[in-house]
């Protein structure tokens, strides 16, 4: 019924109806992986979505501006209207191959948010990992005691990915050390070993590919050293994530970058720990991964920035980016 109403509401053109509501504000989107044009991977943006997307914001006169202009928009209490910011989590080359030109196409920029161990080639994302265990085990049975009692079937790609991402969701729940003995265990278990640098299909960006989408106007700033949720680590290791993932940066790239992403960046994933080591540290913002509006014209903490994670369709596209969305979340807080 729901898709039926908005696909309803599509044909009508309704959207203009609730531009008002995108003033003062901006729909920030939260990227992680690309696929070609026409490859549709789970949890991935294909290069042609991505082209209907910004198609869509330039024929209909939406500004898609960049997170530094949004961040100094909150900071001056500027104007805004019908403006949508892009930022990339993480630093897989997939932008690179497949985003880049279509951001190049429409004139459109985004920011990147870059881990720097995984961009330098010292580090395998946990979550890839679980993933590439689990698609090169020597079973299709797993016997894993959080999943409940008897053995899980992952016979087929759908039942792999149910169990990633059950696996995935557990290990969000342990502090860091004991998420990565975990993995390690679980690979050790079906006879399979990490690689200690991702693999082709995992791979991340080169520095050479990232200074050449900066002269394009591509923003890069930092995501931490290891990707880590900070709340599940000691406040000297948060400093040093912090730190350091800002300096490598800083030092290839020659300009500053004081803008932070929270690793998974949920409510408990940051604490006012991690918030005051990012103030210590120079930082004038971080965005999280709490869905939501901020205002330039009202009290938005500058450290919760909120972002939505991309839709999966150009309708829901539409509904976020007009107003209508920002329309329900304020008539739901009336109650």
């Amino acid at each position: 019924m729901k898709a039926k109403l908005l696909a309803a509401a599509d044909k009508l053109n309704i959207y203009p109806l609730f531009n008002g509501y995108t003033k003062n504000t901006a729909t920030i989107f939260m990227l992680h992986r690309f696929t070609p044009a026409g490859v549709e991977r789970p949890d991935c943006t294909s290069a042609s979505l991505l082209a209907k997307f910004l198609d869509y914001l330039k024929r209909n006169d939406y500004r898609v501006m960049p997170l530094s202009g949004y961040v100094d928009a909150l900071i001056r209490g500027r104007d805004t209207r019908k403006t949508v910011v892009f930022t990339v989590d993480d630093g897989y080359r997939d932008i690179y191959e497949h985003a880049f030109e279509v951001f190049k196409r429409f004139d459109c920029t985004a920011a990147v948010f870059l881990t720097s161990d995984f961009i330098e080639g010292k580090l395998f994302f946990w979550w890839d990992a679980i993933e590439y265990v689990v698609n090169h085990a020597n079973t299709s049975e797993f016997d894993l005691a959080f999943l409940g009692p008897g053995k899980f079937r992952a016979e087929n790609l759908e039942r792999r990915a149910e169990l990633v991402a059950r696996i995935t969701e557990h290990c969000k729940l342990l502090n860091n050390a004991d998420k990565l003995s975990f993995i390690n265990d679980f690979g050790n278990k079906v006879g399979v070993e990490i690689p200690p640098v991702p693999p082709d299909e995992y791979a991340p960006l080169n520095w050479e590919q990232i200074k050449e989408m900066r002269t394009s106007g591509i923003e890069f700033f930092a995501h931490t050293v290891t990707h880590p949720i900070l709340s599940k680590v000691p406040v000297e290791q948060q400093r040093n994530e912090i730190c350091r993932s800002r300096a490598v940066l800083e030092n290839h790239l020659n300009t500053r970058c004081d803008i932070f992403c929270y690793p998974n960046g949920g409510p408990g994933d940051f604490t006012e720990d991690t918030i005051a080591a990012l103030k210590s540290a120079g930082f004038i913002a971080a965005v999280t991964g709490i869905a939501g509006f901020d205002s330039t014209k009202g009290p938005t903490d500058l450290f919760r920035i909120r972002r939505f994670s991309i839709p999966s369709n150009e309708i829901l596209f539409k509904q976020y980016i007009c107003g209508l969305e920002n329309f329900k979340a304020r008539l739901m807080s009336r109650g």
